[in-house]
């Protein structure tokens, strides 16, 4: 399931487009070649706008391009929509459990911001998204962390990945800007960036669900 920030900060310019635009394109190209292969689904948070909890708006199929980009060719509101993340991915938990419980099931999620911390928030607090990712890990959800541009979150992202036992090789899980090295997540600054991310994901996921089973294929 891709989670991606559909919050209206995904309006700022970088490299002469905005975040959500160089989003869209790099996500068409991951669908384009692993839309075959890996049954793959959107969410998008808030739900509309303010802080309500984002929801599955494409749920996850194979052969999924066109109905992801049709949501996709419509731009998140310029105002007003904030970045409920904790309250996301509890609700793409749920939305696993009803749906695919007895599957190998994947979140990656795609942010350009942090928590939302404002009072009509679900959970306005800064390390929800931690716990959140660790209750996914523990409901056997493999969650993949690509933090995109330089207003993100990078302590709580960089534990997010820990947490989900998905961080970087020879990480500092300390790191608190976005522009140290050796991030746990994926760090992304524009499309080159932000496209290897996503198939770093998309070729772990695909070498996993070939079999069904967590050992990339390798029949140990």
């Amino acid at each position: 399931m891709i989670v991606l920030d559909y919050s209206s900060s995904m309006n700022v310019s970088v490299e002469g487009e905005t975040k959500f635009e160089v989003a869209r394109q790099a996500l068409e190209q991951i669908l384009d070649t692993y839309q075959d292969g890996i049954q793959i689904g959107l969410a998008v948070y808030p739900n509309q706008t303010g802080c309500q909890a984002g929801q599955v708006v494409v749920s996850a199929k194979k052969q999924n391009r066109d109905a992801i980009m049709a949501f996709l060719a419509q731009a998140p509101p310029e105002n007003g929509s904030f970045s409920p993340i904790a309250e996301t991915l509890e609700a793409v938990g749920n939305y696993f459990t009803a749906n695919h419980p007895t599957e190998n099931n994947y979140v990656l999620i795609v942010t350009d911001g942090l928590q939302s911390l404002y009072p009509e928030c679900q959970y306005p607090e800064e390390d929800k998204p931690i716990e959140m990712t660790q209750w996914l890990q523990s409901q056997g959800i493999e969650v993949f962390v690509v933090g995109f541009g330089q207003a993100v979150d990078a302590y709580t992202l960089n534990h997010m990945a820990e947490v989900a036992g998905t961080a970087i090789d020879g990480c500092n899980v300390n790191n608190i800007y976005p522009n140290d090295p050796n991030q746990c997540y994926y760090r992304s600054e524009g499309f080159d960036e932000l496209f290897q991310s996503l198939e770093v994901v998309a070729i772990e996921v695909n070498g996993e669900v070939c079999d069904g089973q967590d050992n990339n294929c390798d029949g140990k």
